[in-house]
């Protein structure tokens, strides 16, 4: 995996590479997957639609390969000095990911995969898990109460 500096701008900079196959009467090039660690350090995430599952063109809720646990899809906003972008999450996990729309969220491990298929090219996004923003305690509600 490679870690990105800045994720809302270096995603889209990253080509997919290919590898010659070597095999006869096969379709000479293969994508090889590459998968890039995204810096979510200076970017605040948001809950644009709660989790759903992830579903294929069948509408059968999709699971993982190699584990069959369900997947699920989360709309996040994700803003940063330069702006904001809406982008769909996905989470392997037995249970939807508790969140809320508007509510501040960490993606855990979130993962950015440039793909291309028919002609066709974009990024998945995917983390291992969404979870709320832990809650800070006010400036003053530690502060002991003055005579009055």
């Amino acid at each position: 995996m490679v870690l990105v500096s800045h994720p809302l701008t270096a995603l889209f900079q990253v080509r997919t590479r290919f590898l010659w196959c070597g095999e006869p009467n096969r379709l000479p090039w293969r994508a090889v997957v590459v998968r890039l660690l995204i810096d979510t350090s200076r970017v605040s995430f948001t809950v644009g639609r709660e989790a759903d599952a992830k579903k294929d063109q069948n509408g059968v809720q999709r699971v993982e390969r190699n584990t069959n646990i369900p997947m699920w899809s989360v709309q996040l906003v994700a803003m940063d000095d330069g702006g904001a972008e809406v982008i769909t999450v996905t989470v392997a996990a037995p249970q939807p990911p508790k969140v809320s729309v508007g509510q501040p969220v960490i993606p855990i491990a979130l993962q950015a995969i440039p793909w291309a298929q028919n002609g066709r090219n974009g990024v998945a996004y995917r983390a291992t898990d969404v979870k709320p923003v832990p809650a800070t305690k006010s400036a003053g509600a530690g502060a002991p109460a003055g005579d009055k």
